[in-house]
């Protein structure tokens, strides 16, 4: 007798309304069995789970008891409950046949066995595919239609207007100070300068946050201001933002009303490609952690500057310092700190940092721990499988009610996702052991021979460890000064 695993998904409220509900589903499939002389091998339920890939918990345990030679038969009440992706029902059949497992589909005729067969239910799940994702190509096609004829599509209105009735108007309080950005850039050609005199006269974003350099370098090149819309011209990729090709992007010029002249936004352009063409300060200056110093009191990159030293015992010698130019009323008064002193506090959280790694590196106990913490989540993740399994039995046999299921399915899914994590994050640290060790052995070569480097080795070593270093003056000590922050990369 035919071993048949029942798998039943539904994914939504909507499709439990056109007869996909669990109940239904499992009603459906049992009588199946019955009328082809089958016997259970078990019910895999994966409730409000979407079919996009075969990351289901329940999809994964029946396979796992394909590869146990426990089932002999798959079934389904329809074909998308099992995928809606071409690629993943081909290495589902490919893995079927692997262990002499048929598919069936109770709704659905389907014989996997012939060439024909193979190649229909292949259409069918690319339709399937196709359904769901033709739904988001009209969403974008709609919204590229829309740009090419001028409208903007969607999205919250940039600073200087308002969106009234889904159409962006001139908000004139906001597009004085846009026009005073502008004005101000042209004139000093520095964007410091600019958030500078903003904050002097109170202005501020549409978050009531003080405006920043890349607020405000964003607002002098964004062609809204004259009227141009421009769409599908950047990409996303997590918290990563590339510029399309230009060729890509869709320009529709007087398409919304302009808060700024064309002949002065085109020269705020020239002037910010000008500058940009320039060499940057950070790796031709000939100072330590030039680009990498922020202030404490306002968060502004400190600039390098050079003194020469009026003292007797040093007369005339260059004395380096890191400056901050931008004066915040209240807040920022022309912090400074000698380049010597940063590199002392910079070595010195250097040795901490290595003290951490090599506490990390020869803790064995600890390192024991966290294995025996990763044994300990596997054993409780497989103990919650084998209760879940008890539950749908329960459920199956009609001892249980479908609230009852629903309610302890939600509860096993949370505490088996946060035990997914645990494991996870247990191996990653384990694994991490041998980059530490490297990490450690950079440190520590770093320390020793820092003394017998050059400035340009110094200065690409900092280059490449660090994002960013903040010190602040020592609470008691006049001329001190304490680290307050020190970023690595990565």
């Amino acid at each position: 007798m035919k071993k048949a695993a029942l798998y039943i998904r539904v994914s939504t409220d909507e499709q439990a309304k056109e007869g996909y509900s669990i109940p239904a589903q499992r009603e459906r499939l049992t009588a199946y069995v019955t009328s082809q002389g089958w016997e259970i091998a078990d019910y895999y339920i994966d409730e409000g789970v979407s079919a996009k890939n075969t990351n289901r918990p329940e999809l994964q345990r029946m396979l796992n008891d394909i590869h146990c030679g426990l089932i002999d038969v798959v079934l389904v009440y329809r074909l998308d409950r099992l995928t809606r992706s071409v690629l993943d029902l081909y290495n589902l059949l490919q893995e079927f046949d692997r262990y002499n497992v048929t598919f069936k589909s109770a709704t659905e005729v389907y014989d996997t066995t012939t060439a024909i067969g193979r190649l229909f239910i292949t259409l069918v799940a690319a339709l399937a595919q196709w359904e769901r994702e033709n739904l988001g190509e009209r969403t974008k096609f709609g919204k590229v239609e829309k740009a090419r004829q001028g409208k903007r599509p969607g999205g919250k209105a940039p600073f200087g207007y308002d969106k009234v009735n889904g159409e962006l108007v001139v908000n004139e309080k906001e597009a004085e100070t846009v026009r005073m950005i502008f004005r101000l850039y042209a004139k000093h050609a520095n964007l410091n300068k600019v958030t500078e005199e903003l904050y002097r006269q109170g202005c501020r974003t549409k978050n009531n946050a003080i405006f920043s350099v890349n607020t405000v370098q964003k607002i002098l090149k964004n062609p809204i201001y004259i009227g141009t819309l421009r769409y599908n011209y950047t990409t996303q990729t997590g918290t990563i933002t590339t510029v399309k090709p230009e060729e890509d992007w869709i320009i529709v010029e007087d398409a919304l009303p302009p808060i700024i002249d064309k002949e002065e936004f085109y020269f705020v352009q020239k002037i910010l490609d000008a500058q940009a063409m320039k060499k940057p300060r950070s790796v031709a200056s000939g100072y330590l952690f030039s680009g990498l110093v922020t202030c404490p009191n306002c968060g502004s990159t400190l600039n390098g500057t050079t003194y020469h030293s009026k003292g007797k015992k040093t007369p005339g010698q260059p004395i380096r310092y890191y400056r901050c130019s931008f004066t915040k009323p209240g807040a920022c008064h022309h912090f400074q700190i000698r380049e010597d002193k940063l590199e002392r506090l910079f070595l010195a959280e250097l040795r901490n940092r290595t003290d951490q790694i090599r506490r990390e590196v020869t803790g064995d106990k600890n390192a024991c721990l966290k294995a025996a913490n990763l044994d300990d989540y596997k054993r409780e993740l497989e103990s919650l499988k084998q209760k879940r399994k008890r539950l749908q039995q329960l459920f199956i046999t009609d001892l249980i009610e479908m609230d009852e299921l629903r309610e302890q399915l939600e509860a096993f899914n949370t505490r088996q996702a946060e035990l997914e994590q645990l494991i996870q994050t247990e191996s990653e640290q384990l694994e991490n052991r041998f980059s530490n060790e490297q990490l450690l052995s950079l440190y520590e070569n770093l320390q020793q021979s820092w003394e017998e480097l050059s400035f340009e080795e110094k200065k690409q070593f900092v280059s490449i460890l660090v994002k960013s270093i903040t010190a602040q003056r020592h609470p008691k000590e006049p001329r001190g000064y304490v680290l307050e922050s020190l970023v690595f990369h990565g």
